[in-house]
């Protein structure tokens, strides 16, 4: 579907676009990255919905001056589709943060629409099918089709008839308050520096838990992953997918005497040309002393893998899911098994208000739906309900 945009790739379109958002209290937006294609991610473009038009930003053109129109966006109300993705690039780009946004992903999940995602959402809503085109495409390629640009003029183009659906419907539900605090939280996520140790950015998920030279299998391969994409500037995942990598380390763990030609045959996406690098990269890590191999986790980190026992989390979850039916949403909505961990936890090894385990605890809307029905359990194992969260 074609329809009229402008892209802007000069100071002077750059002023047009600066008086339509003047003249908006809420702006659409959406940006284009190229993950998929190269090492480091870049943002490649910034689509805009302002004064009724649609605008396509080109950061990759030199001299642009992006400055006064990120001093504007702050001030305003930002629509945007699953804002996360797009806020930290804004933010690692620009040092973006907005004031307020209102993610139309969130409102869908939170109205407890079967699908969520912009295409389902505009489906819904407007009843026009979106072009599933340029979703894998390499945005950082110039020039950049006419097809690609409508594709990307479609993400914005249909976020205000959006956002004026899913508004009257959470207040209509009494769920606006729920919306507004999910947001709150995303803008807090995205928009700030990573706190983790990344040091430790190795210990991929799922292999927390492994220690010796189990741990020592698990960093060698993810190391020689990511010195091969950076050199072929590709992701990492196009090199080696991380599954493999915790086959081997959970393969190590479980035959400590392994060699290089007892354990998972290597996926066939390793063509030859990086096999031999791969294998000798493994070969290092199993024959590393144990005086090299990695230490205990980073403290957060061993917060962030400790679990409470099965049976309680699972008494737990059974309240939260029974709950997350009558509300219509999914049971990860209404509060994550992460979220839920947190709070025994918190709880199980007595840390203050002060002094909290690290991780995603609960939101204060989803913390007064939940209180009611986890108050039993709480009373059983540890006298009294957490209060509400601050927020």
């Amino acid at each position: 579907m074609a329809f009229d945009y402008v892209l802007i790739d000069t100071n002077e379109q750059m002023l047009q676009l600066l008086d339509a958002v003047s003249g908006d209290d809420s702006v659409g937006i959406d940006t284009e990255a190229d993950s998929l294609h190269h090492y480091r991610e870049k943002l490649c473009l910034i689509q805009i919905c302002a004064g009724g038009q649609q605008w396509i930003i080109d950061p990759l053109v030199g001299g642009l001056t992006m400055a006064p129109l990120m001093d504007l966006l702050a001030g305003r109300e930002l629509v945007l589709h699953g804002a996360d993705y797009d806020l930290r690039l804004l933010w690692r780009t620009y040092g973006f943060r907005p004031s307020r946004i209102f993610d139309t992903m969130i409102a869908a999940q939170l109205l407890g629409w079967p699908q969520y995602g912009l295409a389902a959402s505009v489906q819904r809503v407007v009843g026009i099918e979106l072009s599933k085109h340029g979703q894998r495409a390499d945005w950082s390629r110039r020039p950049l089709t006419e097809k690609l640009l409508c594709y990307a003029a479609c993400d914005t183009r249909y976020l205000r008839p959006l956002i004026e659906r899913q508004r009257e419907e959470l207040t209509r539900l009494g769920r606006l308050d729920w919306h507004r605090d999910s947001c709150r939280r995303v803008m807090a996520g995205a928009c700030s520096e990573q706190t983790a140790d990344q040091r430790e950015a190795w210990r991929l998920k799922g292999g927390r838990h492994l220690r010796g030279r189990a741990a020592a299998i698990m960093r060698e391969l993810w190391r020689w992953r990511e010195d091969t994409a950076r050199r072929l500037d590709r992701p990492p995942f196009k090199i080696l997918g991380s599954e493999y990598i915790l086959e081997w380390a959970t393969y190590v763990a479980d035959h400590p005497d392994a060699t290089v030609q007892d354990g998972p045959e290597p996926p066939r996406g390793l063509h030859e040309g990086r096999l031999a690098s791969f294998q000798r990269a493994l070969e290092k890590a199993l024959n590393m002393p144990p005086g090299l191999w990695p230490g205990e986790p980073h403290l957060d980190q061993c917060r962030r893998c400790r679990r409470v026992p099965e049976d309680l989390l699972r008494r737990v979850l059974t309240v939260r899911d029974g709950l997350a039916r009558e509300l219509g949403i999914e049971p990860g909505i209404l509060a994550s098994r992460e979220a839920l961990n947190h709070l025994l936890l918190k709880h199980i090894e007595g840390y203050s208000n002060e002094r909290r385990p690290e991780g995603p605890g609960l939101m204060k809307w989803q913390h007064d739906l939940l209180a009611p029905h986890l108050a039993p359990i709480f009373e059983e194992q540890f006298q009294e309900l957490p209060p509400a969260p601050d927020q």
